[in-house]
């Protein structure tokens, strides 16, 4: 193994042969670096063109202040140090040793990536902005800093962030594995997946002008942000702390909110006309902190497994929109999970709430609380134990009324049919909108 010292004169590499220094002289005498030499660039060095690939041992960059036209691949068997200079071109950077980037590189014009490819455990520290980055052959790889990437992929391997923050413009793709403590923001277009809820992100922000794309389901405990996020696959928040809402963007993909404690939402949830899961374990209660507005998307409640019962609490908020179909239980046949609803004291507007399947339906639970819950279609409580609804003095006024069991007060109001037992004020009412509803002759 040999030190090499890059010319001091712009240079093609690997170039012709003895183009390059045994010392940082300037003095072109020996043959260019190859497996096991170590390349090193500093503040001398000239401007150098990839005109092949190369297989080096190890690359030094420190004071490096030139271009690297990467038209190839630079494959690198040992440590990058001080990584350094302005970077163009389509060429990848292969390494199999730890990676720190120096303060002056500039990688705007790249689209190649830094490939952890040699299935060890690598760090990287990386406080300025890097070409993208991925991970092969079962590498490890730990962020010593935090980190800015143009996009990031696991293929095979190992990532955490080491509680650093890490900063992706674009694509954050992932089928190996990932650990984080620190939060993670989107802050270019791109797609985003990760391979599974033991993938699950700290926390990400998805940037104002940001689209994300769903090319899978993905995993995070928090949201924040303004940006989008899209596609026809899951976005799964998953077991989060209190407080894990703060998403002020547009949100059009299918969303679960999936409990391992009582949480609370820390802000309003508008969904962009898609579905809106809430899961938990028995007895977890989600206590919204604003509004909820799914559109025409269905909100569905319903234990994590069998013999769960979780419930949405929706205080003194309210469910906007009015086109929401609120369903309470599991759509499958599998027995008790359990959904409950308590709508507090605020103006609700939704399209019908039922059941999700009649043989699992004993479980669930309505409590109306003071709450006025304008439904314009139908209430099918077929099944619900008396002792599981409730009515301090709300007013509900629904299209139709099926098999409701309920003695306590507040009033109930039916625009078609009413099937109820036991209510002290079951009413019929003229359709939503009327004048008659406003007292205007009648």
């Amino acid at each position: 193994m040999a030190n090499k010292y890059a010319p001091q004169a712009a240079f093609n590499w690997p170039g012709a042969p003895d183009n390059w220094c045994d010392a940082d002289d300037g003095v072109q005498d020996v043959a260019p670096p190859g497996a096991g030499d170590v390349a090193i660039f500093t503040v001398n060095s000239g401007a150098a063109t990839m005109d092949n690939n190369v297989n080096i041992g190890g690359l030094t960059m420190t004071g490096f202040t030139g271009s690297v036209s990467m038209n190839n691949d630079i494959d690198c068997d040992g440590v990058i140090t001080n990584l350094s200079g302005t970077f163009t071109g389509g060429g990848d950077i292969l390494v199999a040793g730890h990676v720190t980037v120096g303060a002056n590189l500039i990688m705007t014009g790249m689209t190649g990536q830094l490939n952890f490819d040699g299935g060890g455990a690598y760090q990287l520290t990386a406080g300025v902005r890097i070409f993208g980055l991925i991970l092969n052959a079962g590498s490890t790889v730990t962020l010593q800093a935090d980190s800015l990437v143009d996009n990031f992929q696991v293929v095979t391997g190992t990532f955490a962030d080491g509680g650093n923050d890490f900063d992706i413009a674009g694509s954050i793709i992932c089928a190996g594995t990932i650990t984080t403590t620190g939060d993670w923001t989107m802050s270019g277009t791109g797609n985003l997946i990760n391979a599974g809820p033991s993938n699950t992100l700290a926390g990400l922000t998805i940037a104002a002008g940001v689209v994300a794309t769903l090319t899978g389901t993905f995993y995070c405990k928090k949201l924040a942000g303004s940006g989008t996020y899209q596609g026809a696959n899951l976005f799964y928040v998953r077991f989060p702390s209190d407080n894990f809402w703060s998403f002020t963007g547009t949100a059009s993909s299918n969303t679960t909110i999936n409990l391992s404690a009582s949480r609370s939402s820390g802000a309003g949830i508008n969904l962009n006309n898609a579905l809106f899961n809430l899961q938990g374990y028995d007895g977890n209660v989600l206590t919204m902190d604003g509004d909820l507005n799914t559109g025409t998307g269905v909100i569905r409640i319903y234990g994590s497994s069998a013999d769960r019962t979780v419930t949405l609490d929706m205080v003194t908020f309210d469910i906007k929109g009015g086109e929401s179909e609120v369903v309470l239980g599991t759509p499958a046949a599998s027995a008790g999970r359990w959904g409950k609803i308590d709508f507090g004291s605020g103006y609700h507007q939704i399209a019908s709430l039922r059941y999700g399947n009649a043989a699992n339906n004993a479980g669930n639970g309505i409590d109306f609380g003071t709450a006025d819950v304008e439904c314009s279609g139908n209430l099918n409580a077929t099944g619900i134990a008396a002792a599981d609804i409730a009515n301090t003095n709300g007013t509900i006024r629904l299209g139709t009324i099926t098999a409701l069991d309920m003695s306590v007060g507040g009033t109930i109001q039916g625009y078609g049919s009413v099937d109820g037992t036991g209510n002290s004020d079951v009413e019929f009412a003229p359709a939503v909108g009327s004048l008659a509803m406003c007292g205007v002759g009648v």
